[in-house]
């Protein structure tokens, strides 16, 4: 197995970081639905919405500036 380069440590640092968050960091279904209201004081619709975006926004920084894999181990992993 080839090291990983400094670059690639970091993508994967920011990869993990995000998937974290998005697994971790974001009020359930059933919390949102409860607590909307009286915790951020906005309807379930729009908490909904904003997580909706921001779990977006975390994956999409996440794989800024991130290569696609090349060759046969990229090419085994999508089939």
């Amino acid at each position: 197995m080839m090291a990983l380069t400094k670059k690639e440590r970091d993508d994967y640092e920011r990869m993990r970081t995000a998937l974290k968050r998005i697994a971790t960091g974001y009020m359930t279904l059933k919390q949102i639905e409860r607590d909307a209201e009286k915790r951020i004081g906005l309807s379930y619709r729009e908490v909904l919405e904003m997580a909706y975006e921001n779990i977006r926004d975390d994956a999409r920084d996440a794989v800024r500036g991130v290569r696609a894999a090349s060759g046969a181990a990229s090419q085994q992993q999508e089939g």
